[in-house]
């Protein structure tokens, strides 16, 4: 059974007997991996369905959104929102398009329980930079060191784009030289694959990380939300960390004047090396709480904390991962890879200029496409409605010198 990019890359290459082209064979594999996950072009030659994209089940997440302003980053893998649900009361957030904005007569400073909500744009990091500032970039691993190198692009204070290549130095900290405007969009991307994981954060003190980059990962993108109405935002900063008097040893005392929190509100700290993270607060005074981790001494910049209003369940759907090691093997069914493989031999078909080989194998793998698309489709223990059995009417013999009437 082909299951790794090695075998496929192996199979496809003695079939197509092109033995020199390896890398572009993994290319190949990919792009098929991608057309695959957006099946619509399997469809054009089919009258009845055309324009017809299917959402794979196997590309099916959840997750909960914790939501502390009217600006949500979905997850980092979310391609396609399925839906969104609140919880108290149970209610699903119907999606607002732009251009029917108008007919909801939305107001835009109402807070309180969503009903809508509405797409913006795709950030490159999951937090903005909150002044404006510049960059600085590091590896977790020595190894990554150049010629890799890490791309940032976004806009000046002036309102220009502008862009900077910053080379690695492993786990040497690199400072940009450029300025960028808060609030506005940041892009970030690597120049090939790390031994090591690559945090962005901005350049002025107290640390925030921007983004973090896996080691396989070229970029990301971050799609962002608003609900509506708006959540009503609750945030502030601490100003000291204490050993907790009540639970001493157990948990910790965070001071901030006239917080107006409660016991057992959610919050999130952030802007902290020691205690970022997200915590239900309990001891709570007019200008302390107490969190569940165990105290230990931090110098105090300006760590702050954001109340979670609520939280949104999200259904989404994620794109096919690309294979980058000999050892990877597809996001999908094994039953499916003589699917891609003949996807990837198409396009070797056609690299060669083999026309007539080209066509069959291709025809033959959107032919396999909507084979996947129609199995996946079938739902064998949903039953929406029973068929009746045909209505009789008159006399009716139930058994022996029994009868019934039945109109």
């Amino acid at each position: 059974m082909l299951s790794t990019l090695a075998e496929m890359r192996s199979n496809v290459a003695t079939t197509t007997r092109e033995l020199q082209i390896n890398s572009l064979i993994d290319s190949y594999i990919n792009i098929t991996l991608s057309e695959i996950n957006d099946s619509a072009w399997a469809f054009e030659q089919v009258q009845a369905f055309r324009g017809y994209n299917h959402l794979w089940t196997f590309n099916r997440r959840f997750a909960t959104l914790p939501v502390m302003s009217s600006s949500i980053p979905l997850p980092r893998d979310c391609d396609k929102v399925n839906f969104l649900l609140y919880y108290l009361p149970l209610t699903k957030l119907q999606y607002i398009p732009d251009d029917d904005l108008d007919i909801f007569s939305i107001d835009p400073t109402a807070t309180g329980t969503p009903l809508y909500y509405r797409r913006w744009h795709e950030e490159g990091v999951s937090v903005s930079l909150t002044t404006n500032d510049r960059v600085t970039v590091v590896s977790s691993s020595g190894l990554d060191v150049a010629p890799l190198s890490v791309s940032i692009v976004g806009y000046s204070p002036e309102g220009y784009i502008q862009s900077e290549v910053l080379t690695l130095n492993g786990a040497v900290v690199v400072n940009g030289t450029l300025t960028y405007a808060e609030d506005k969009i940041l892009k970030i991307s690597k120049s090939g694959k790390t031994t090591g994981q690559i945090t962005v954060a901005k350049f002025t003190a107290p640390l925030t990380v921007l983004v973090v980059l896996g080691p396989e990962e070229r970029t990301t993108r971050f799609k962002m939300i608003s609900p509506y109405p708006y959540p009503d935002q609750n945030s502030g900063s601490v100003t000291l960390f204490a050993n907790s008097v009540v639970d001493p040893g157990i948990k910790t005392t965070c001071t901030s004047v006239a917080h107006g929190l409660a016991d057992d509100d959610e919050i999130l700290i952030t802007l902290s090396p020691i205690y970022n993270g997200t915590y239900d607060i309990s001891n709570v005074t007019t200008n302390t709480f107490d969190i569940s981790i165990v105290f230990v001494a931090e110098a105090i910049v300006s760590q702050r904390w954001d109340s979670i209003v609520y939280n949104l369940y999200l259904e989404y759907f994620t794109r096919i991962r690309q294979l980058v090691n000999d050892t990877d093997v597809p996001d999908i069914d094994e039953k499916w890879l003589w699917v891609v493989r003949l996807g990837a031999v198409a396009k070797v078909y056609q690299y060669q200029n083999k026309e007539a080989m080209f066509i069959s194998a291709q025809a033959q793998y959107a032919s396999g496409v909507r084979s996947m698309v129609k199995s996946d489709m079938q739902e064998s223990d949903y039953i929406p409605h029973l068929k009746s059995h045909k209505h009789l009417t008159g006399v009716v013999e139930l058994s022996d010198d029994k009868y019934s009437v039945i109109f």
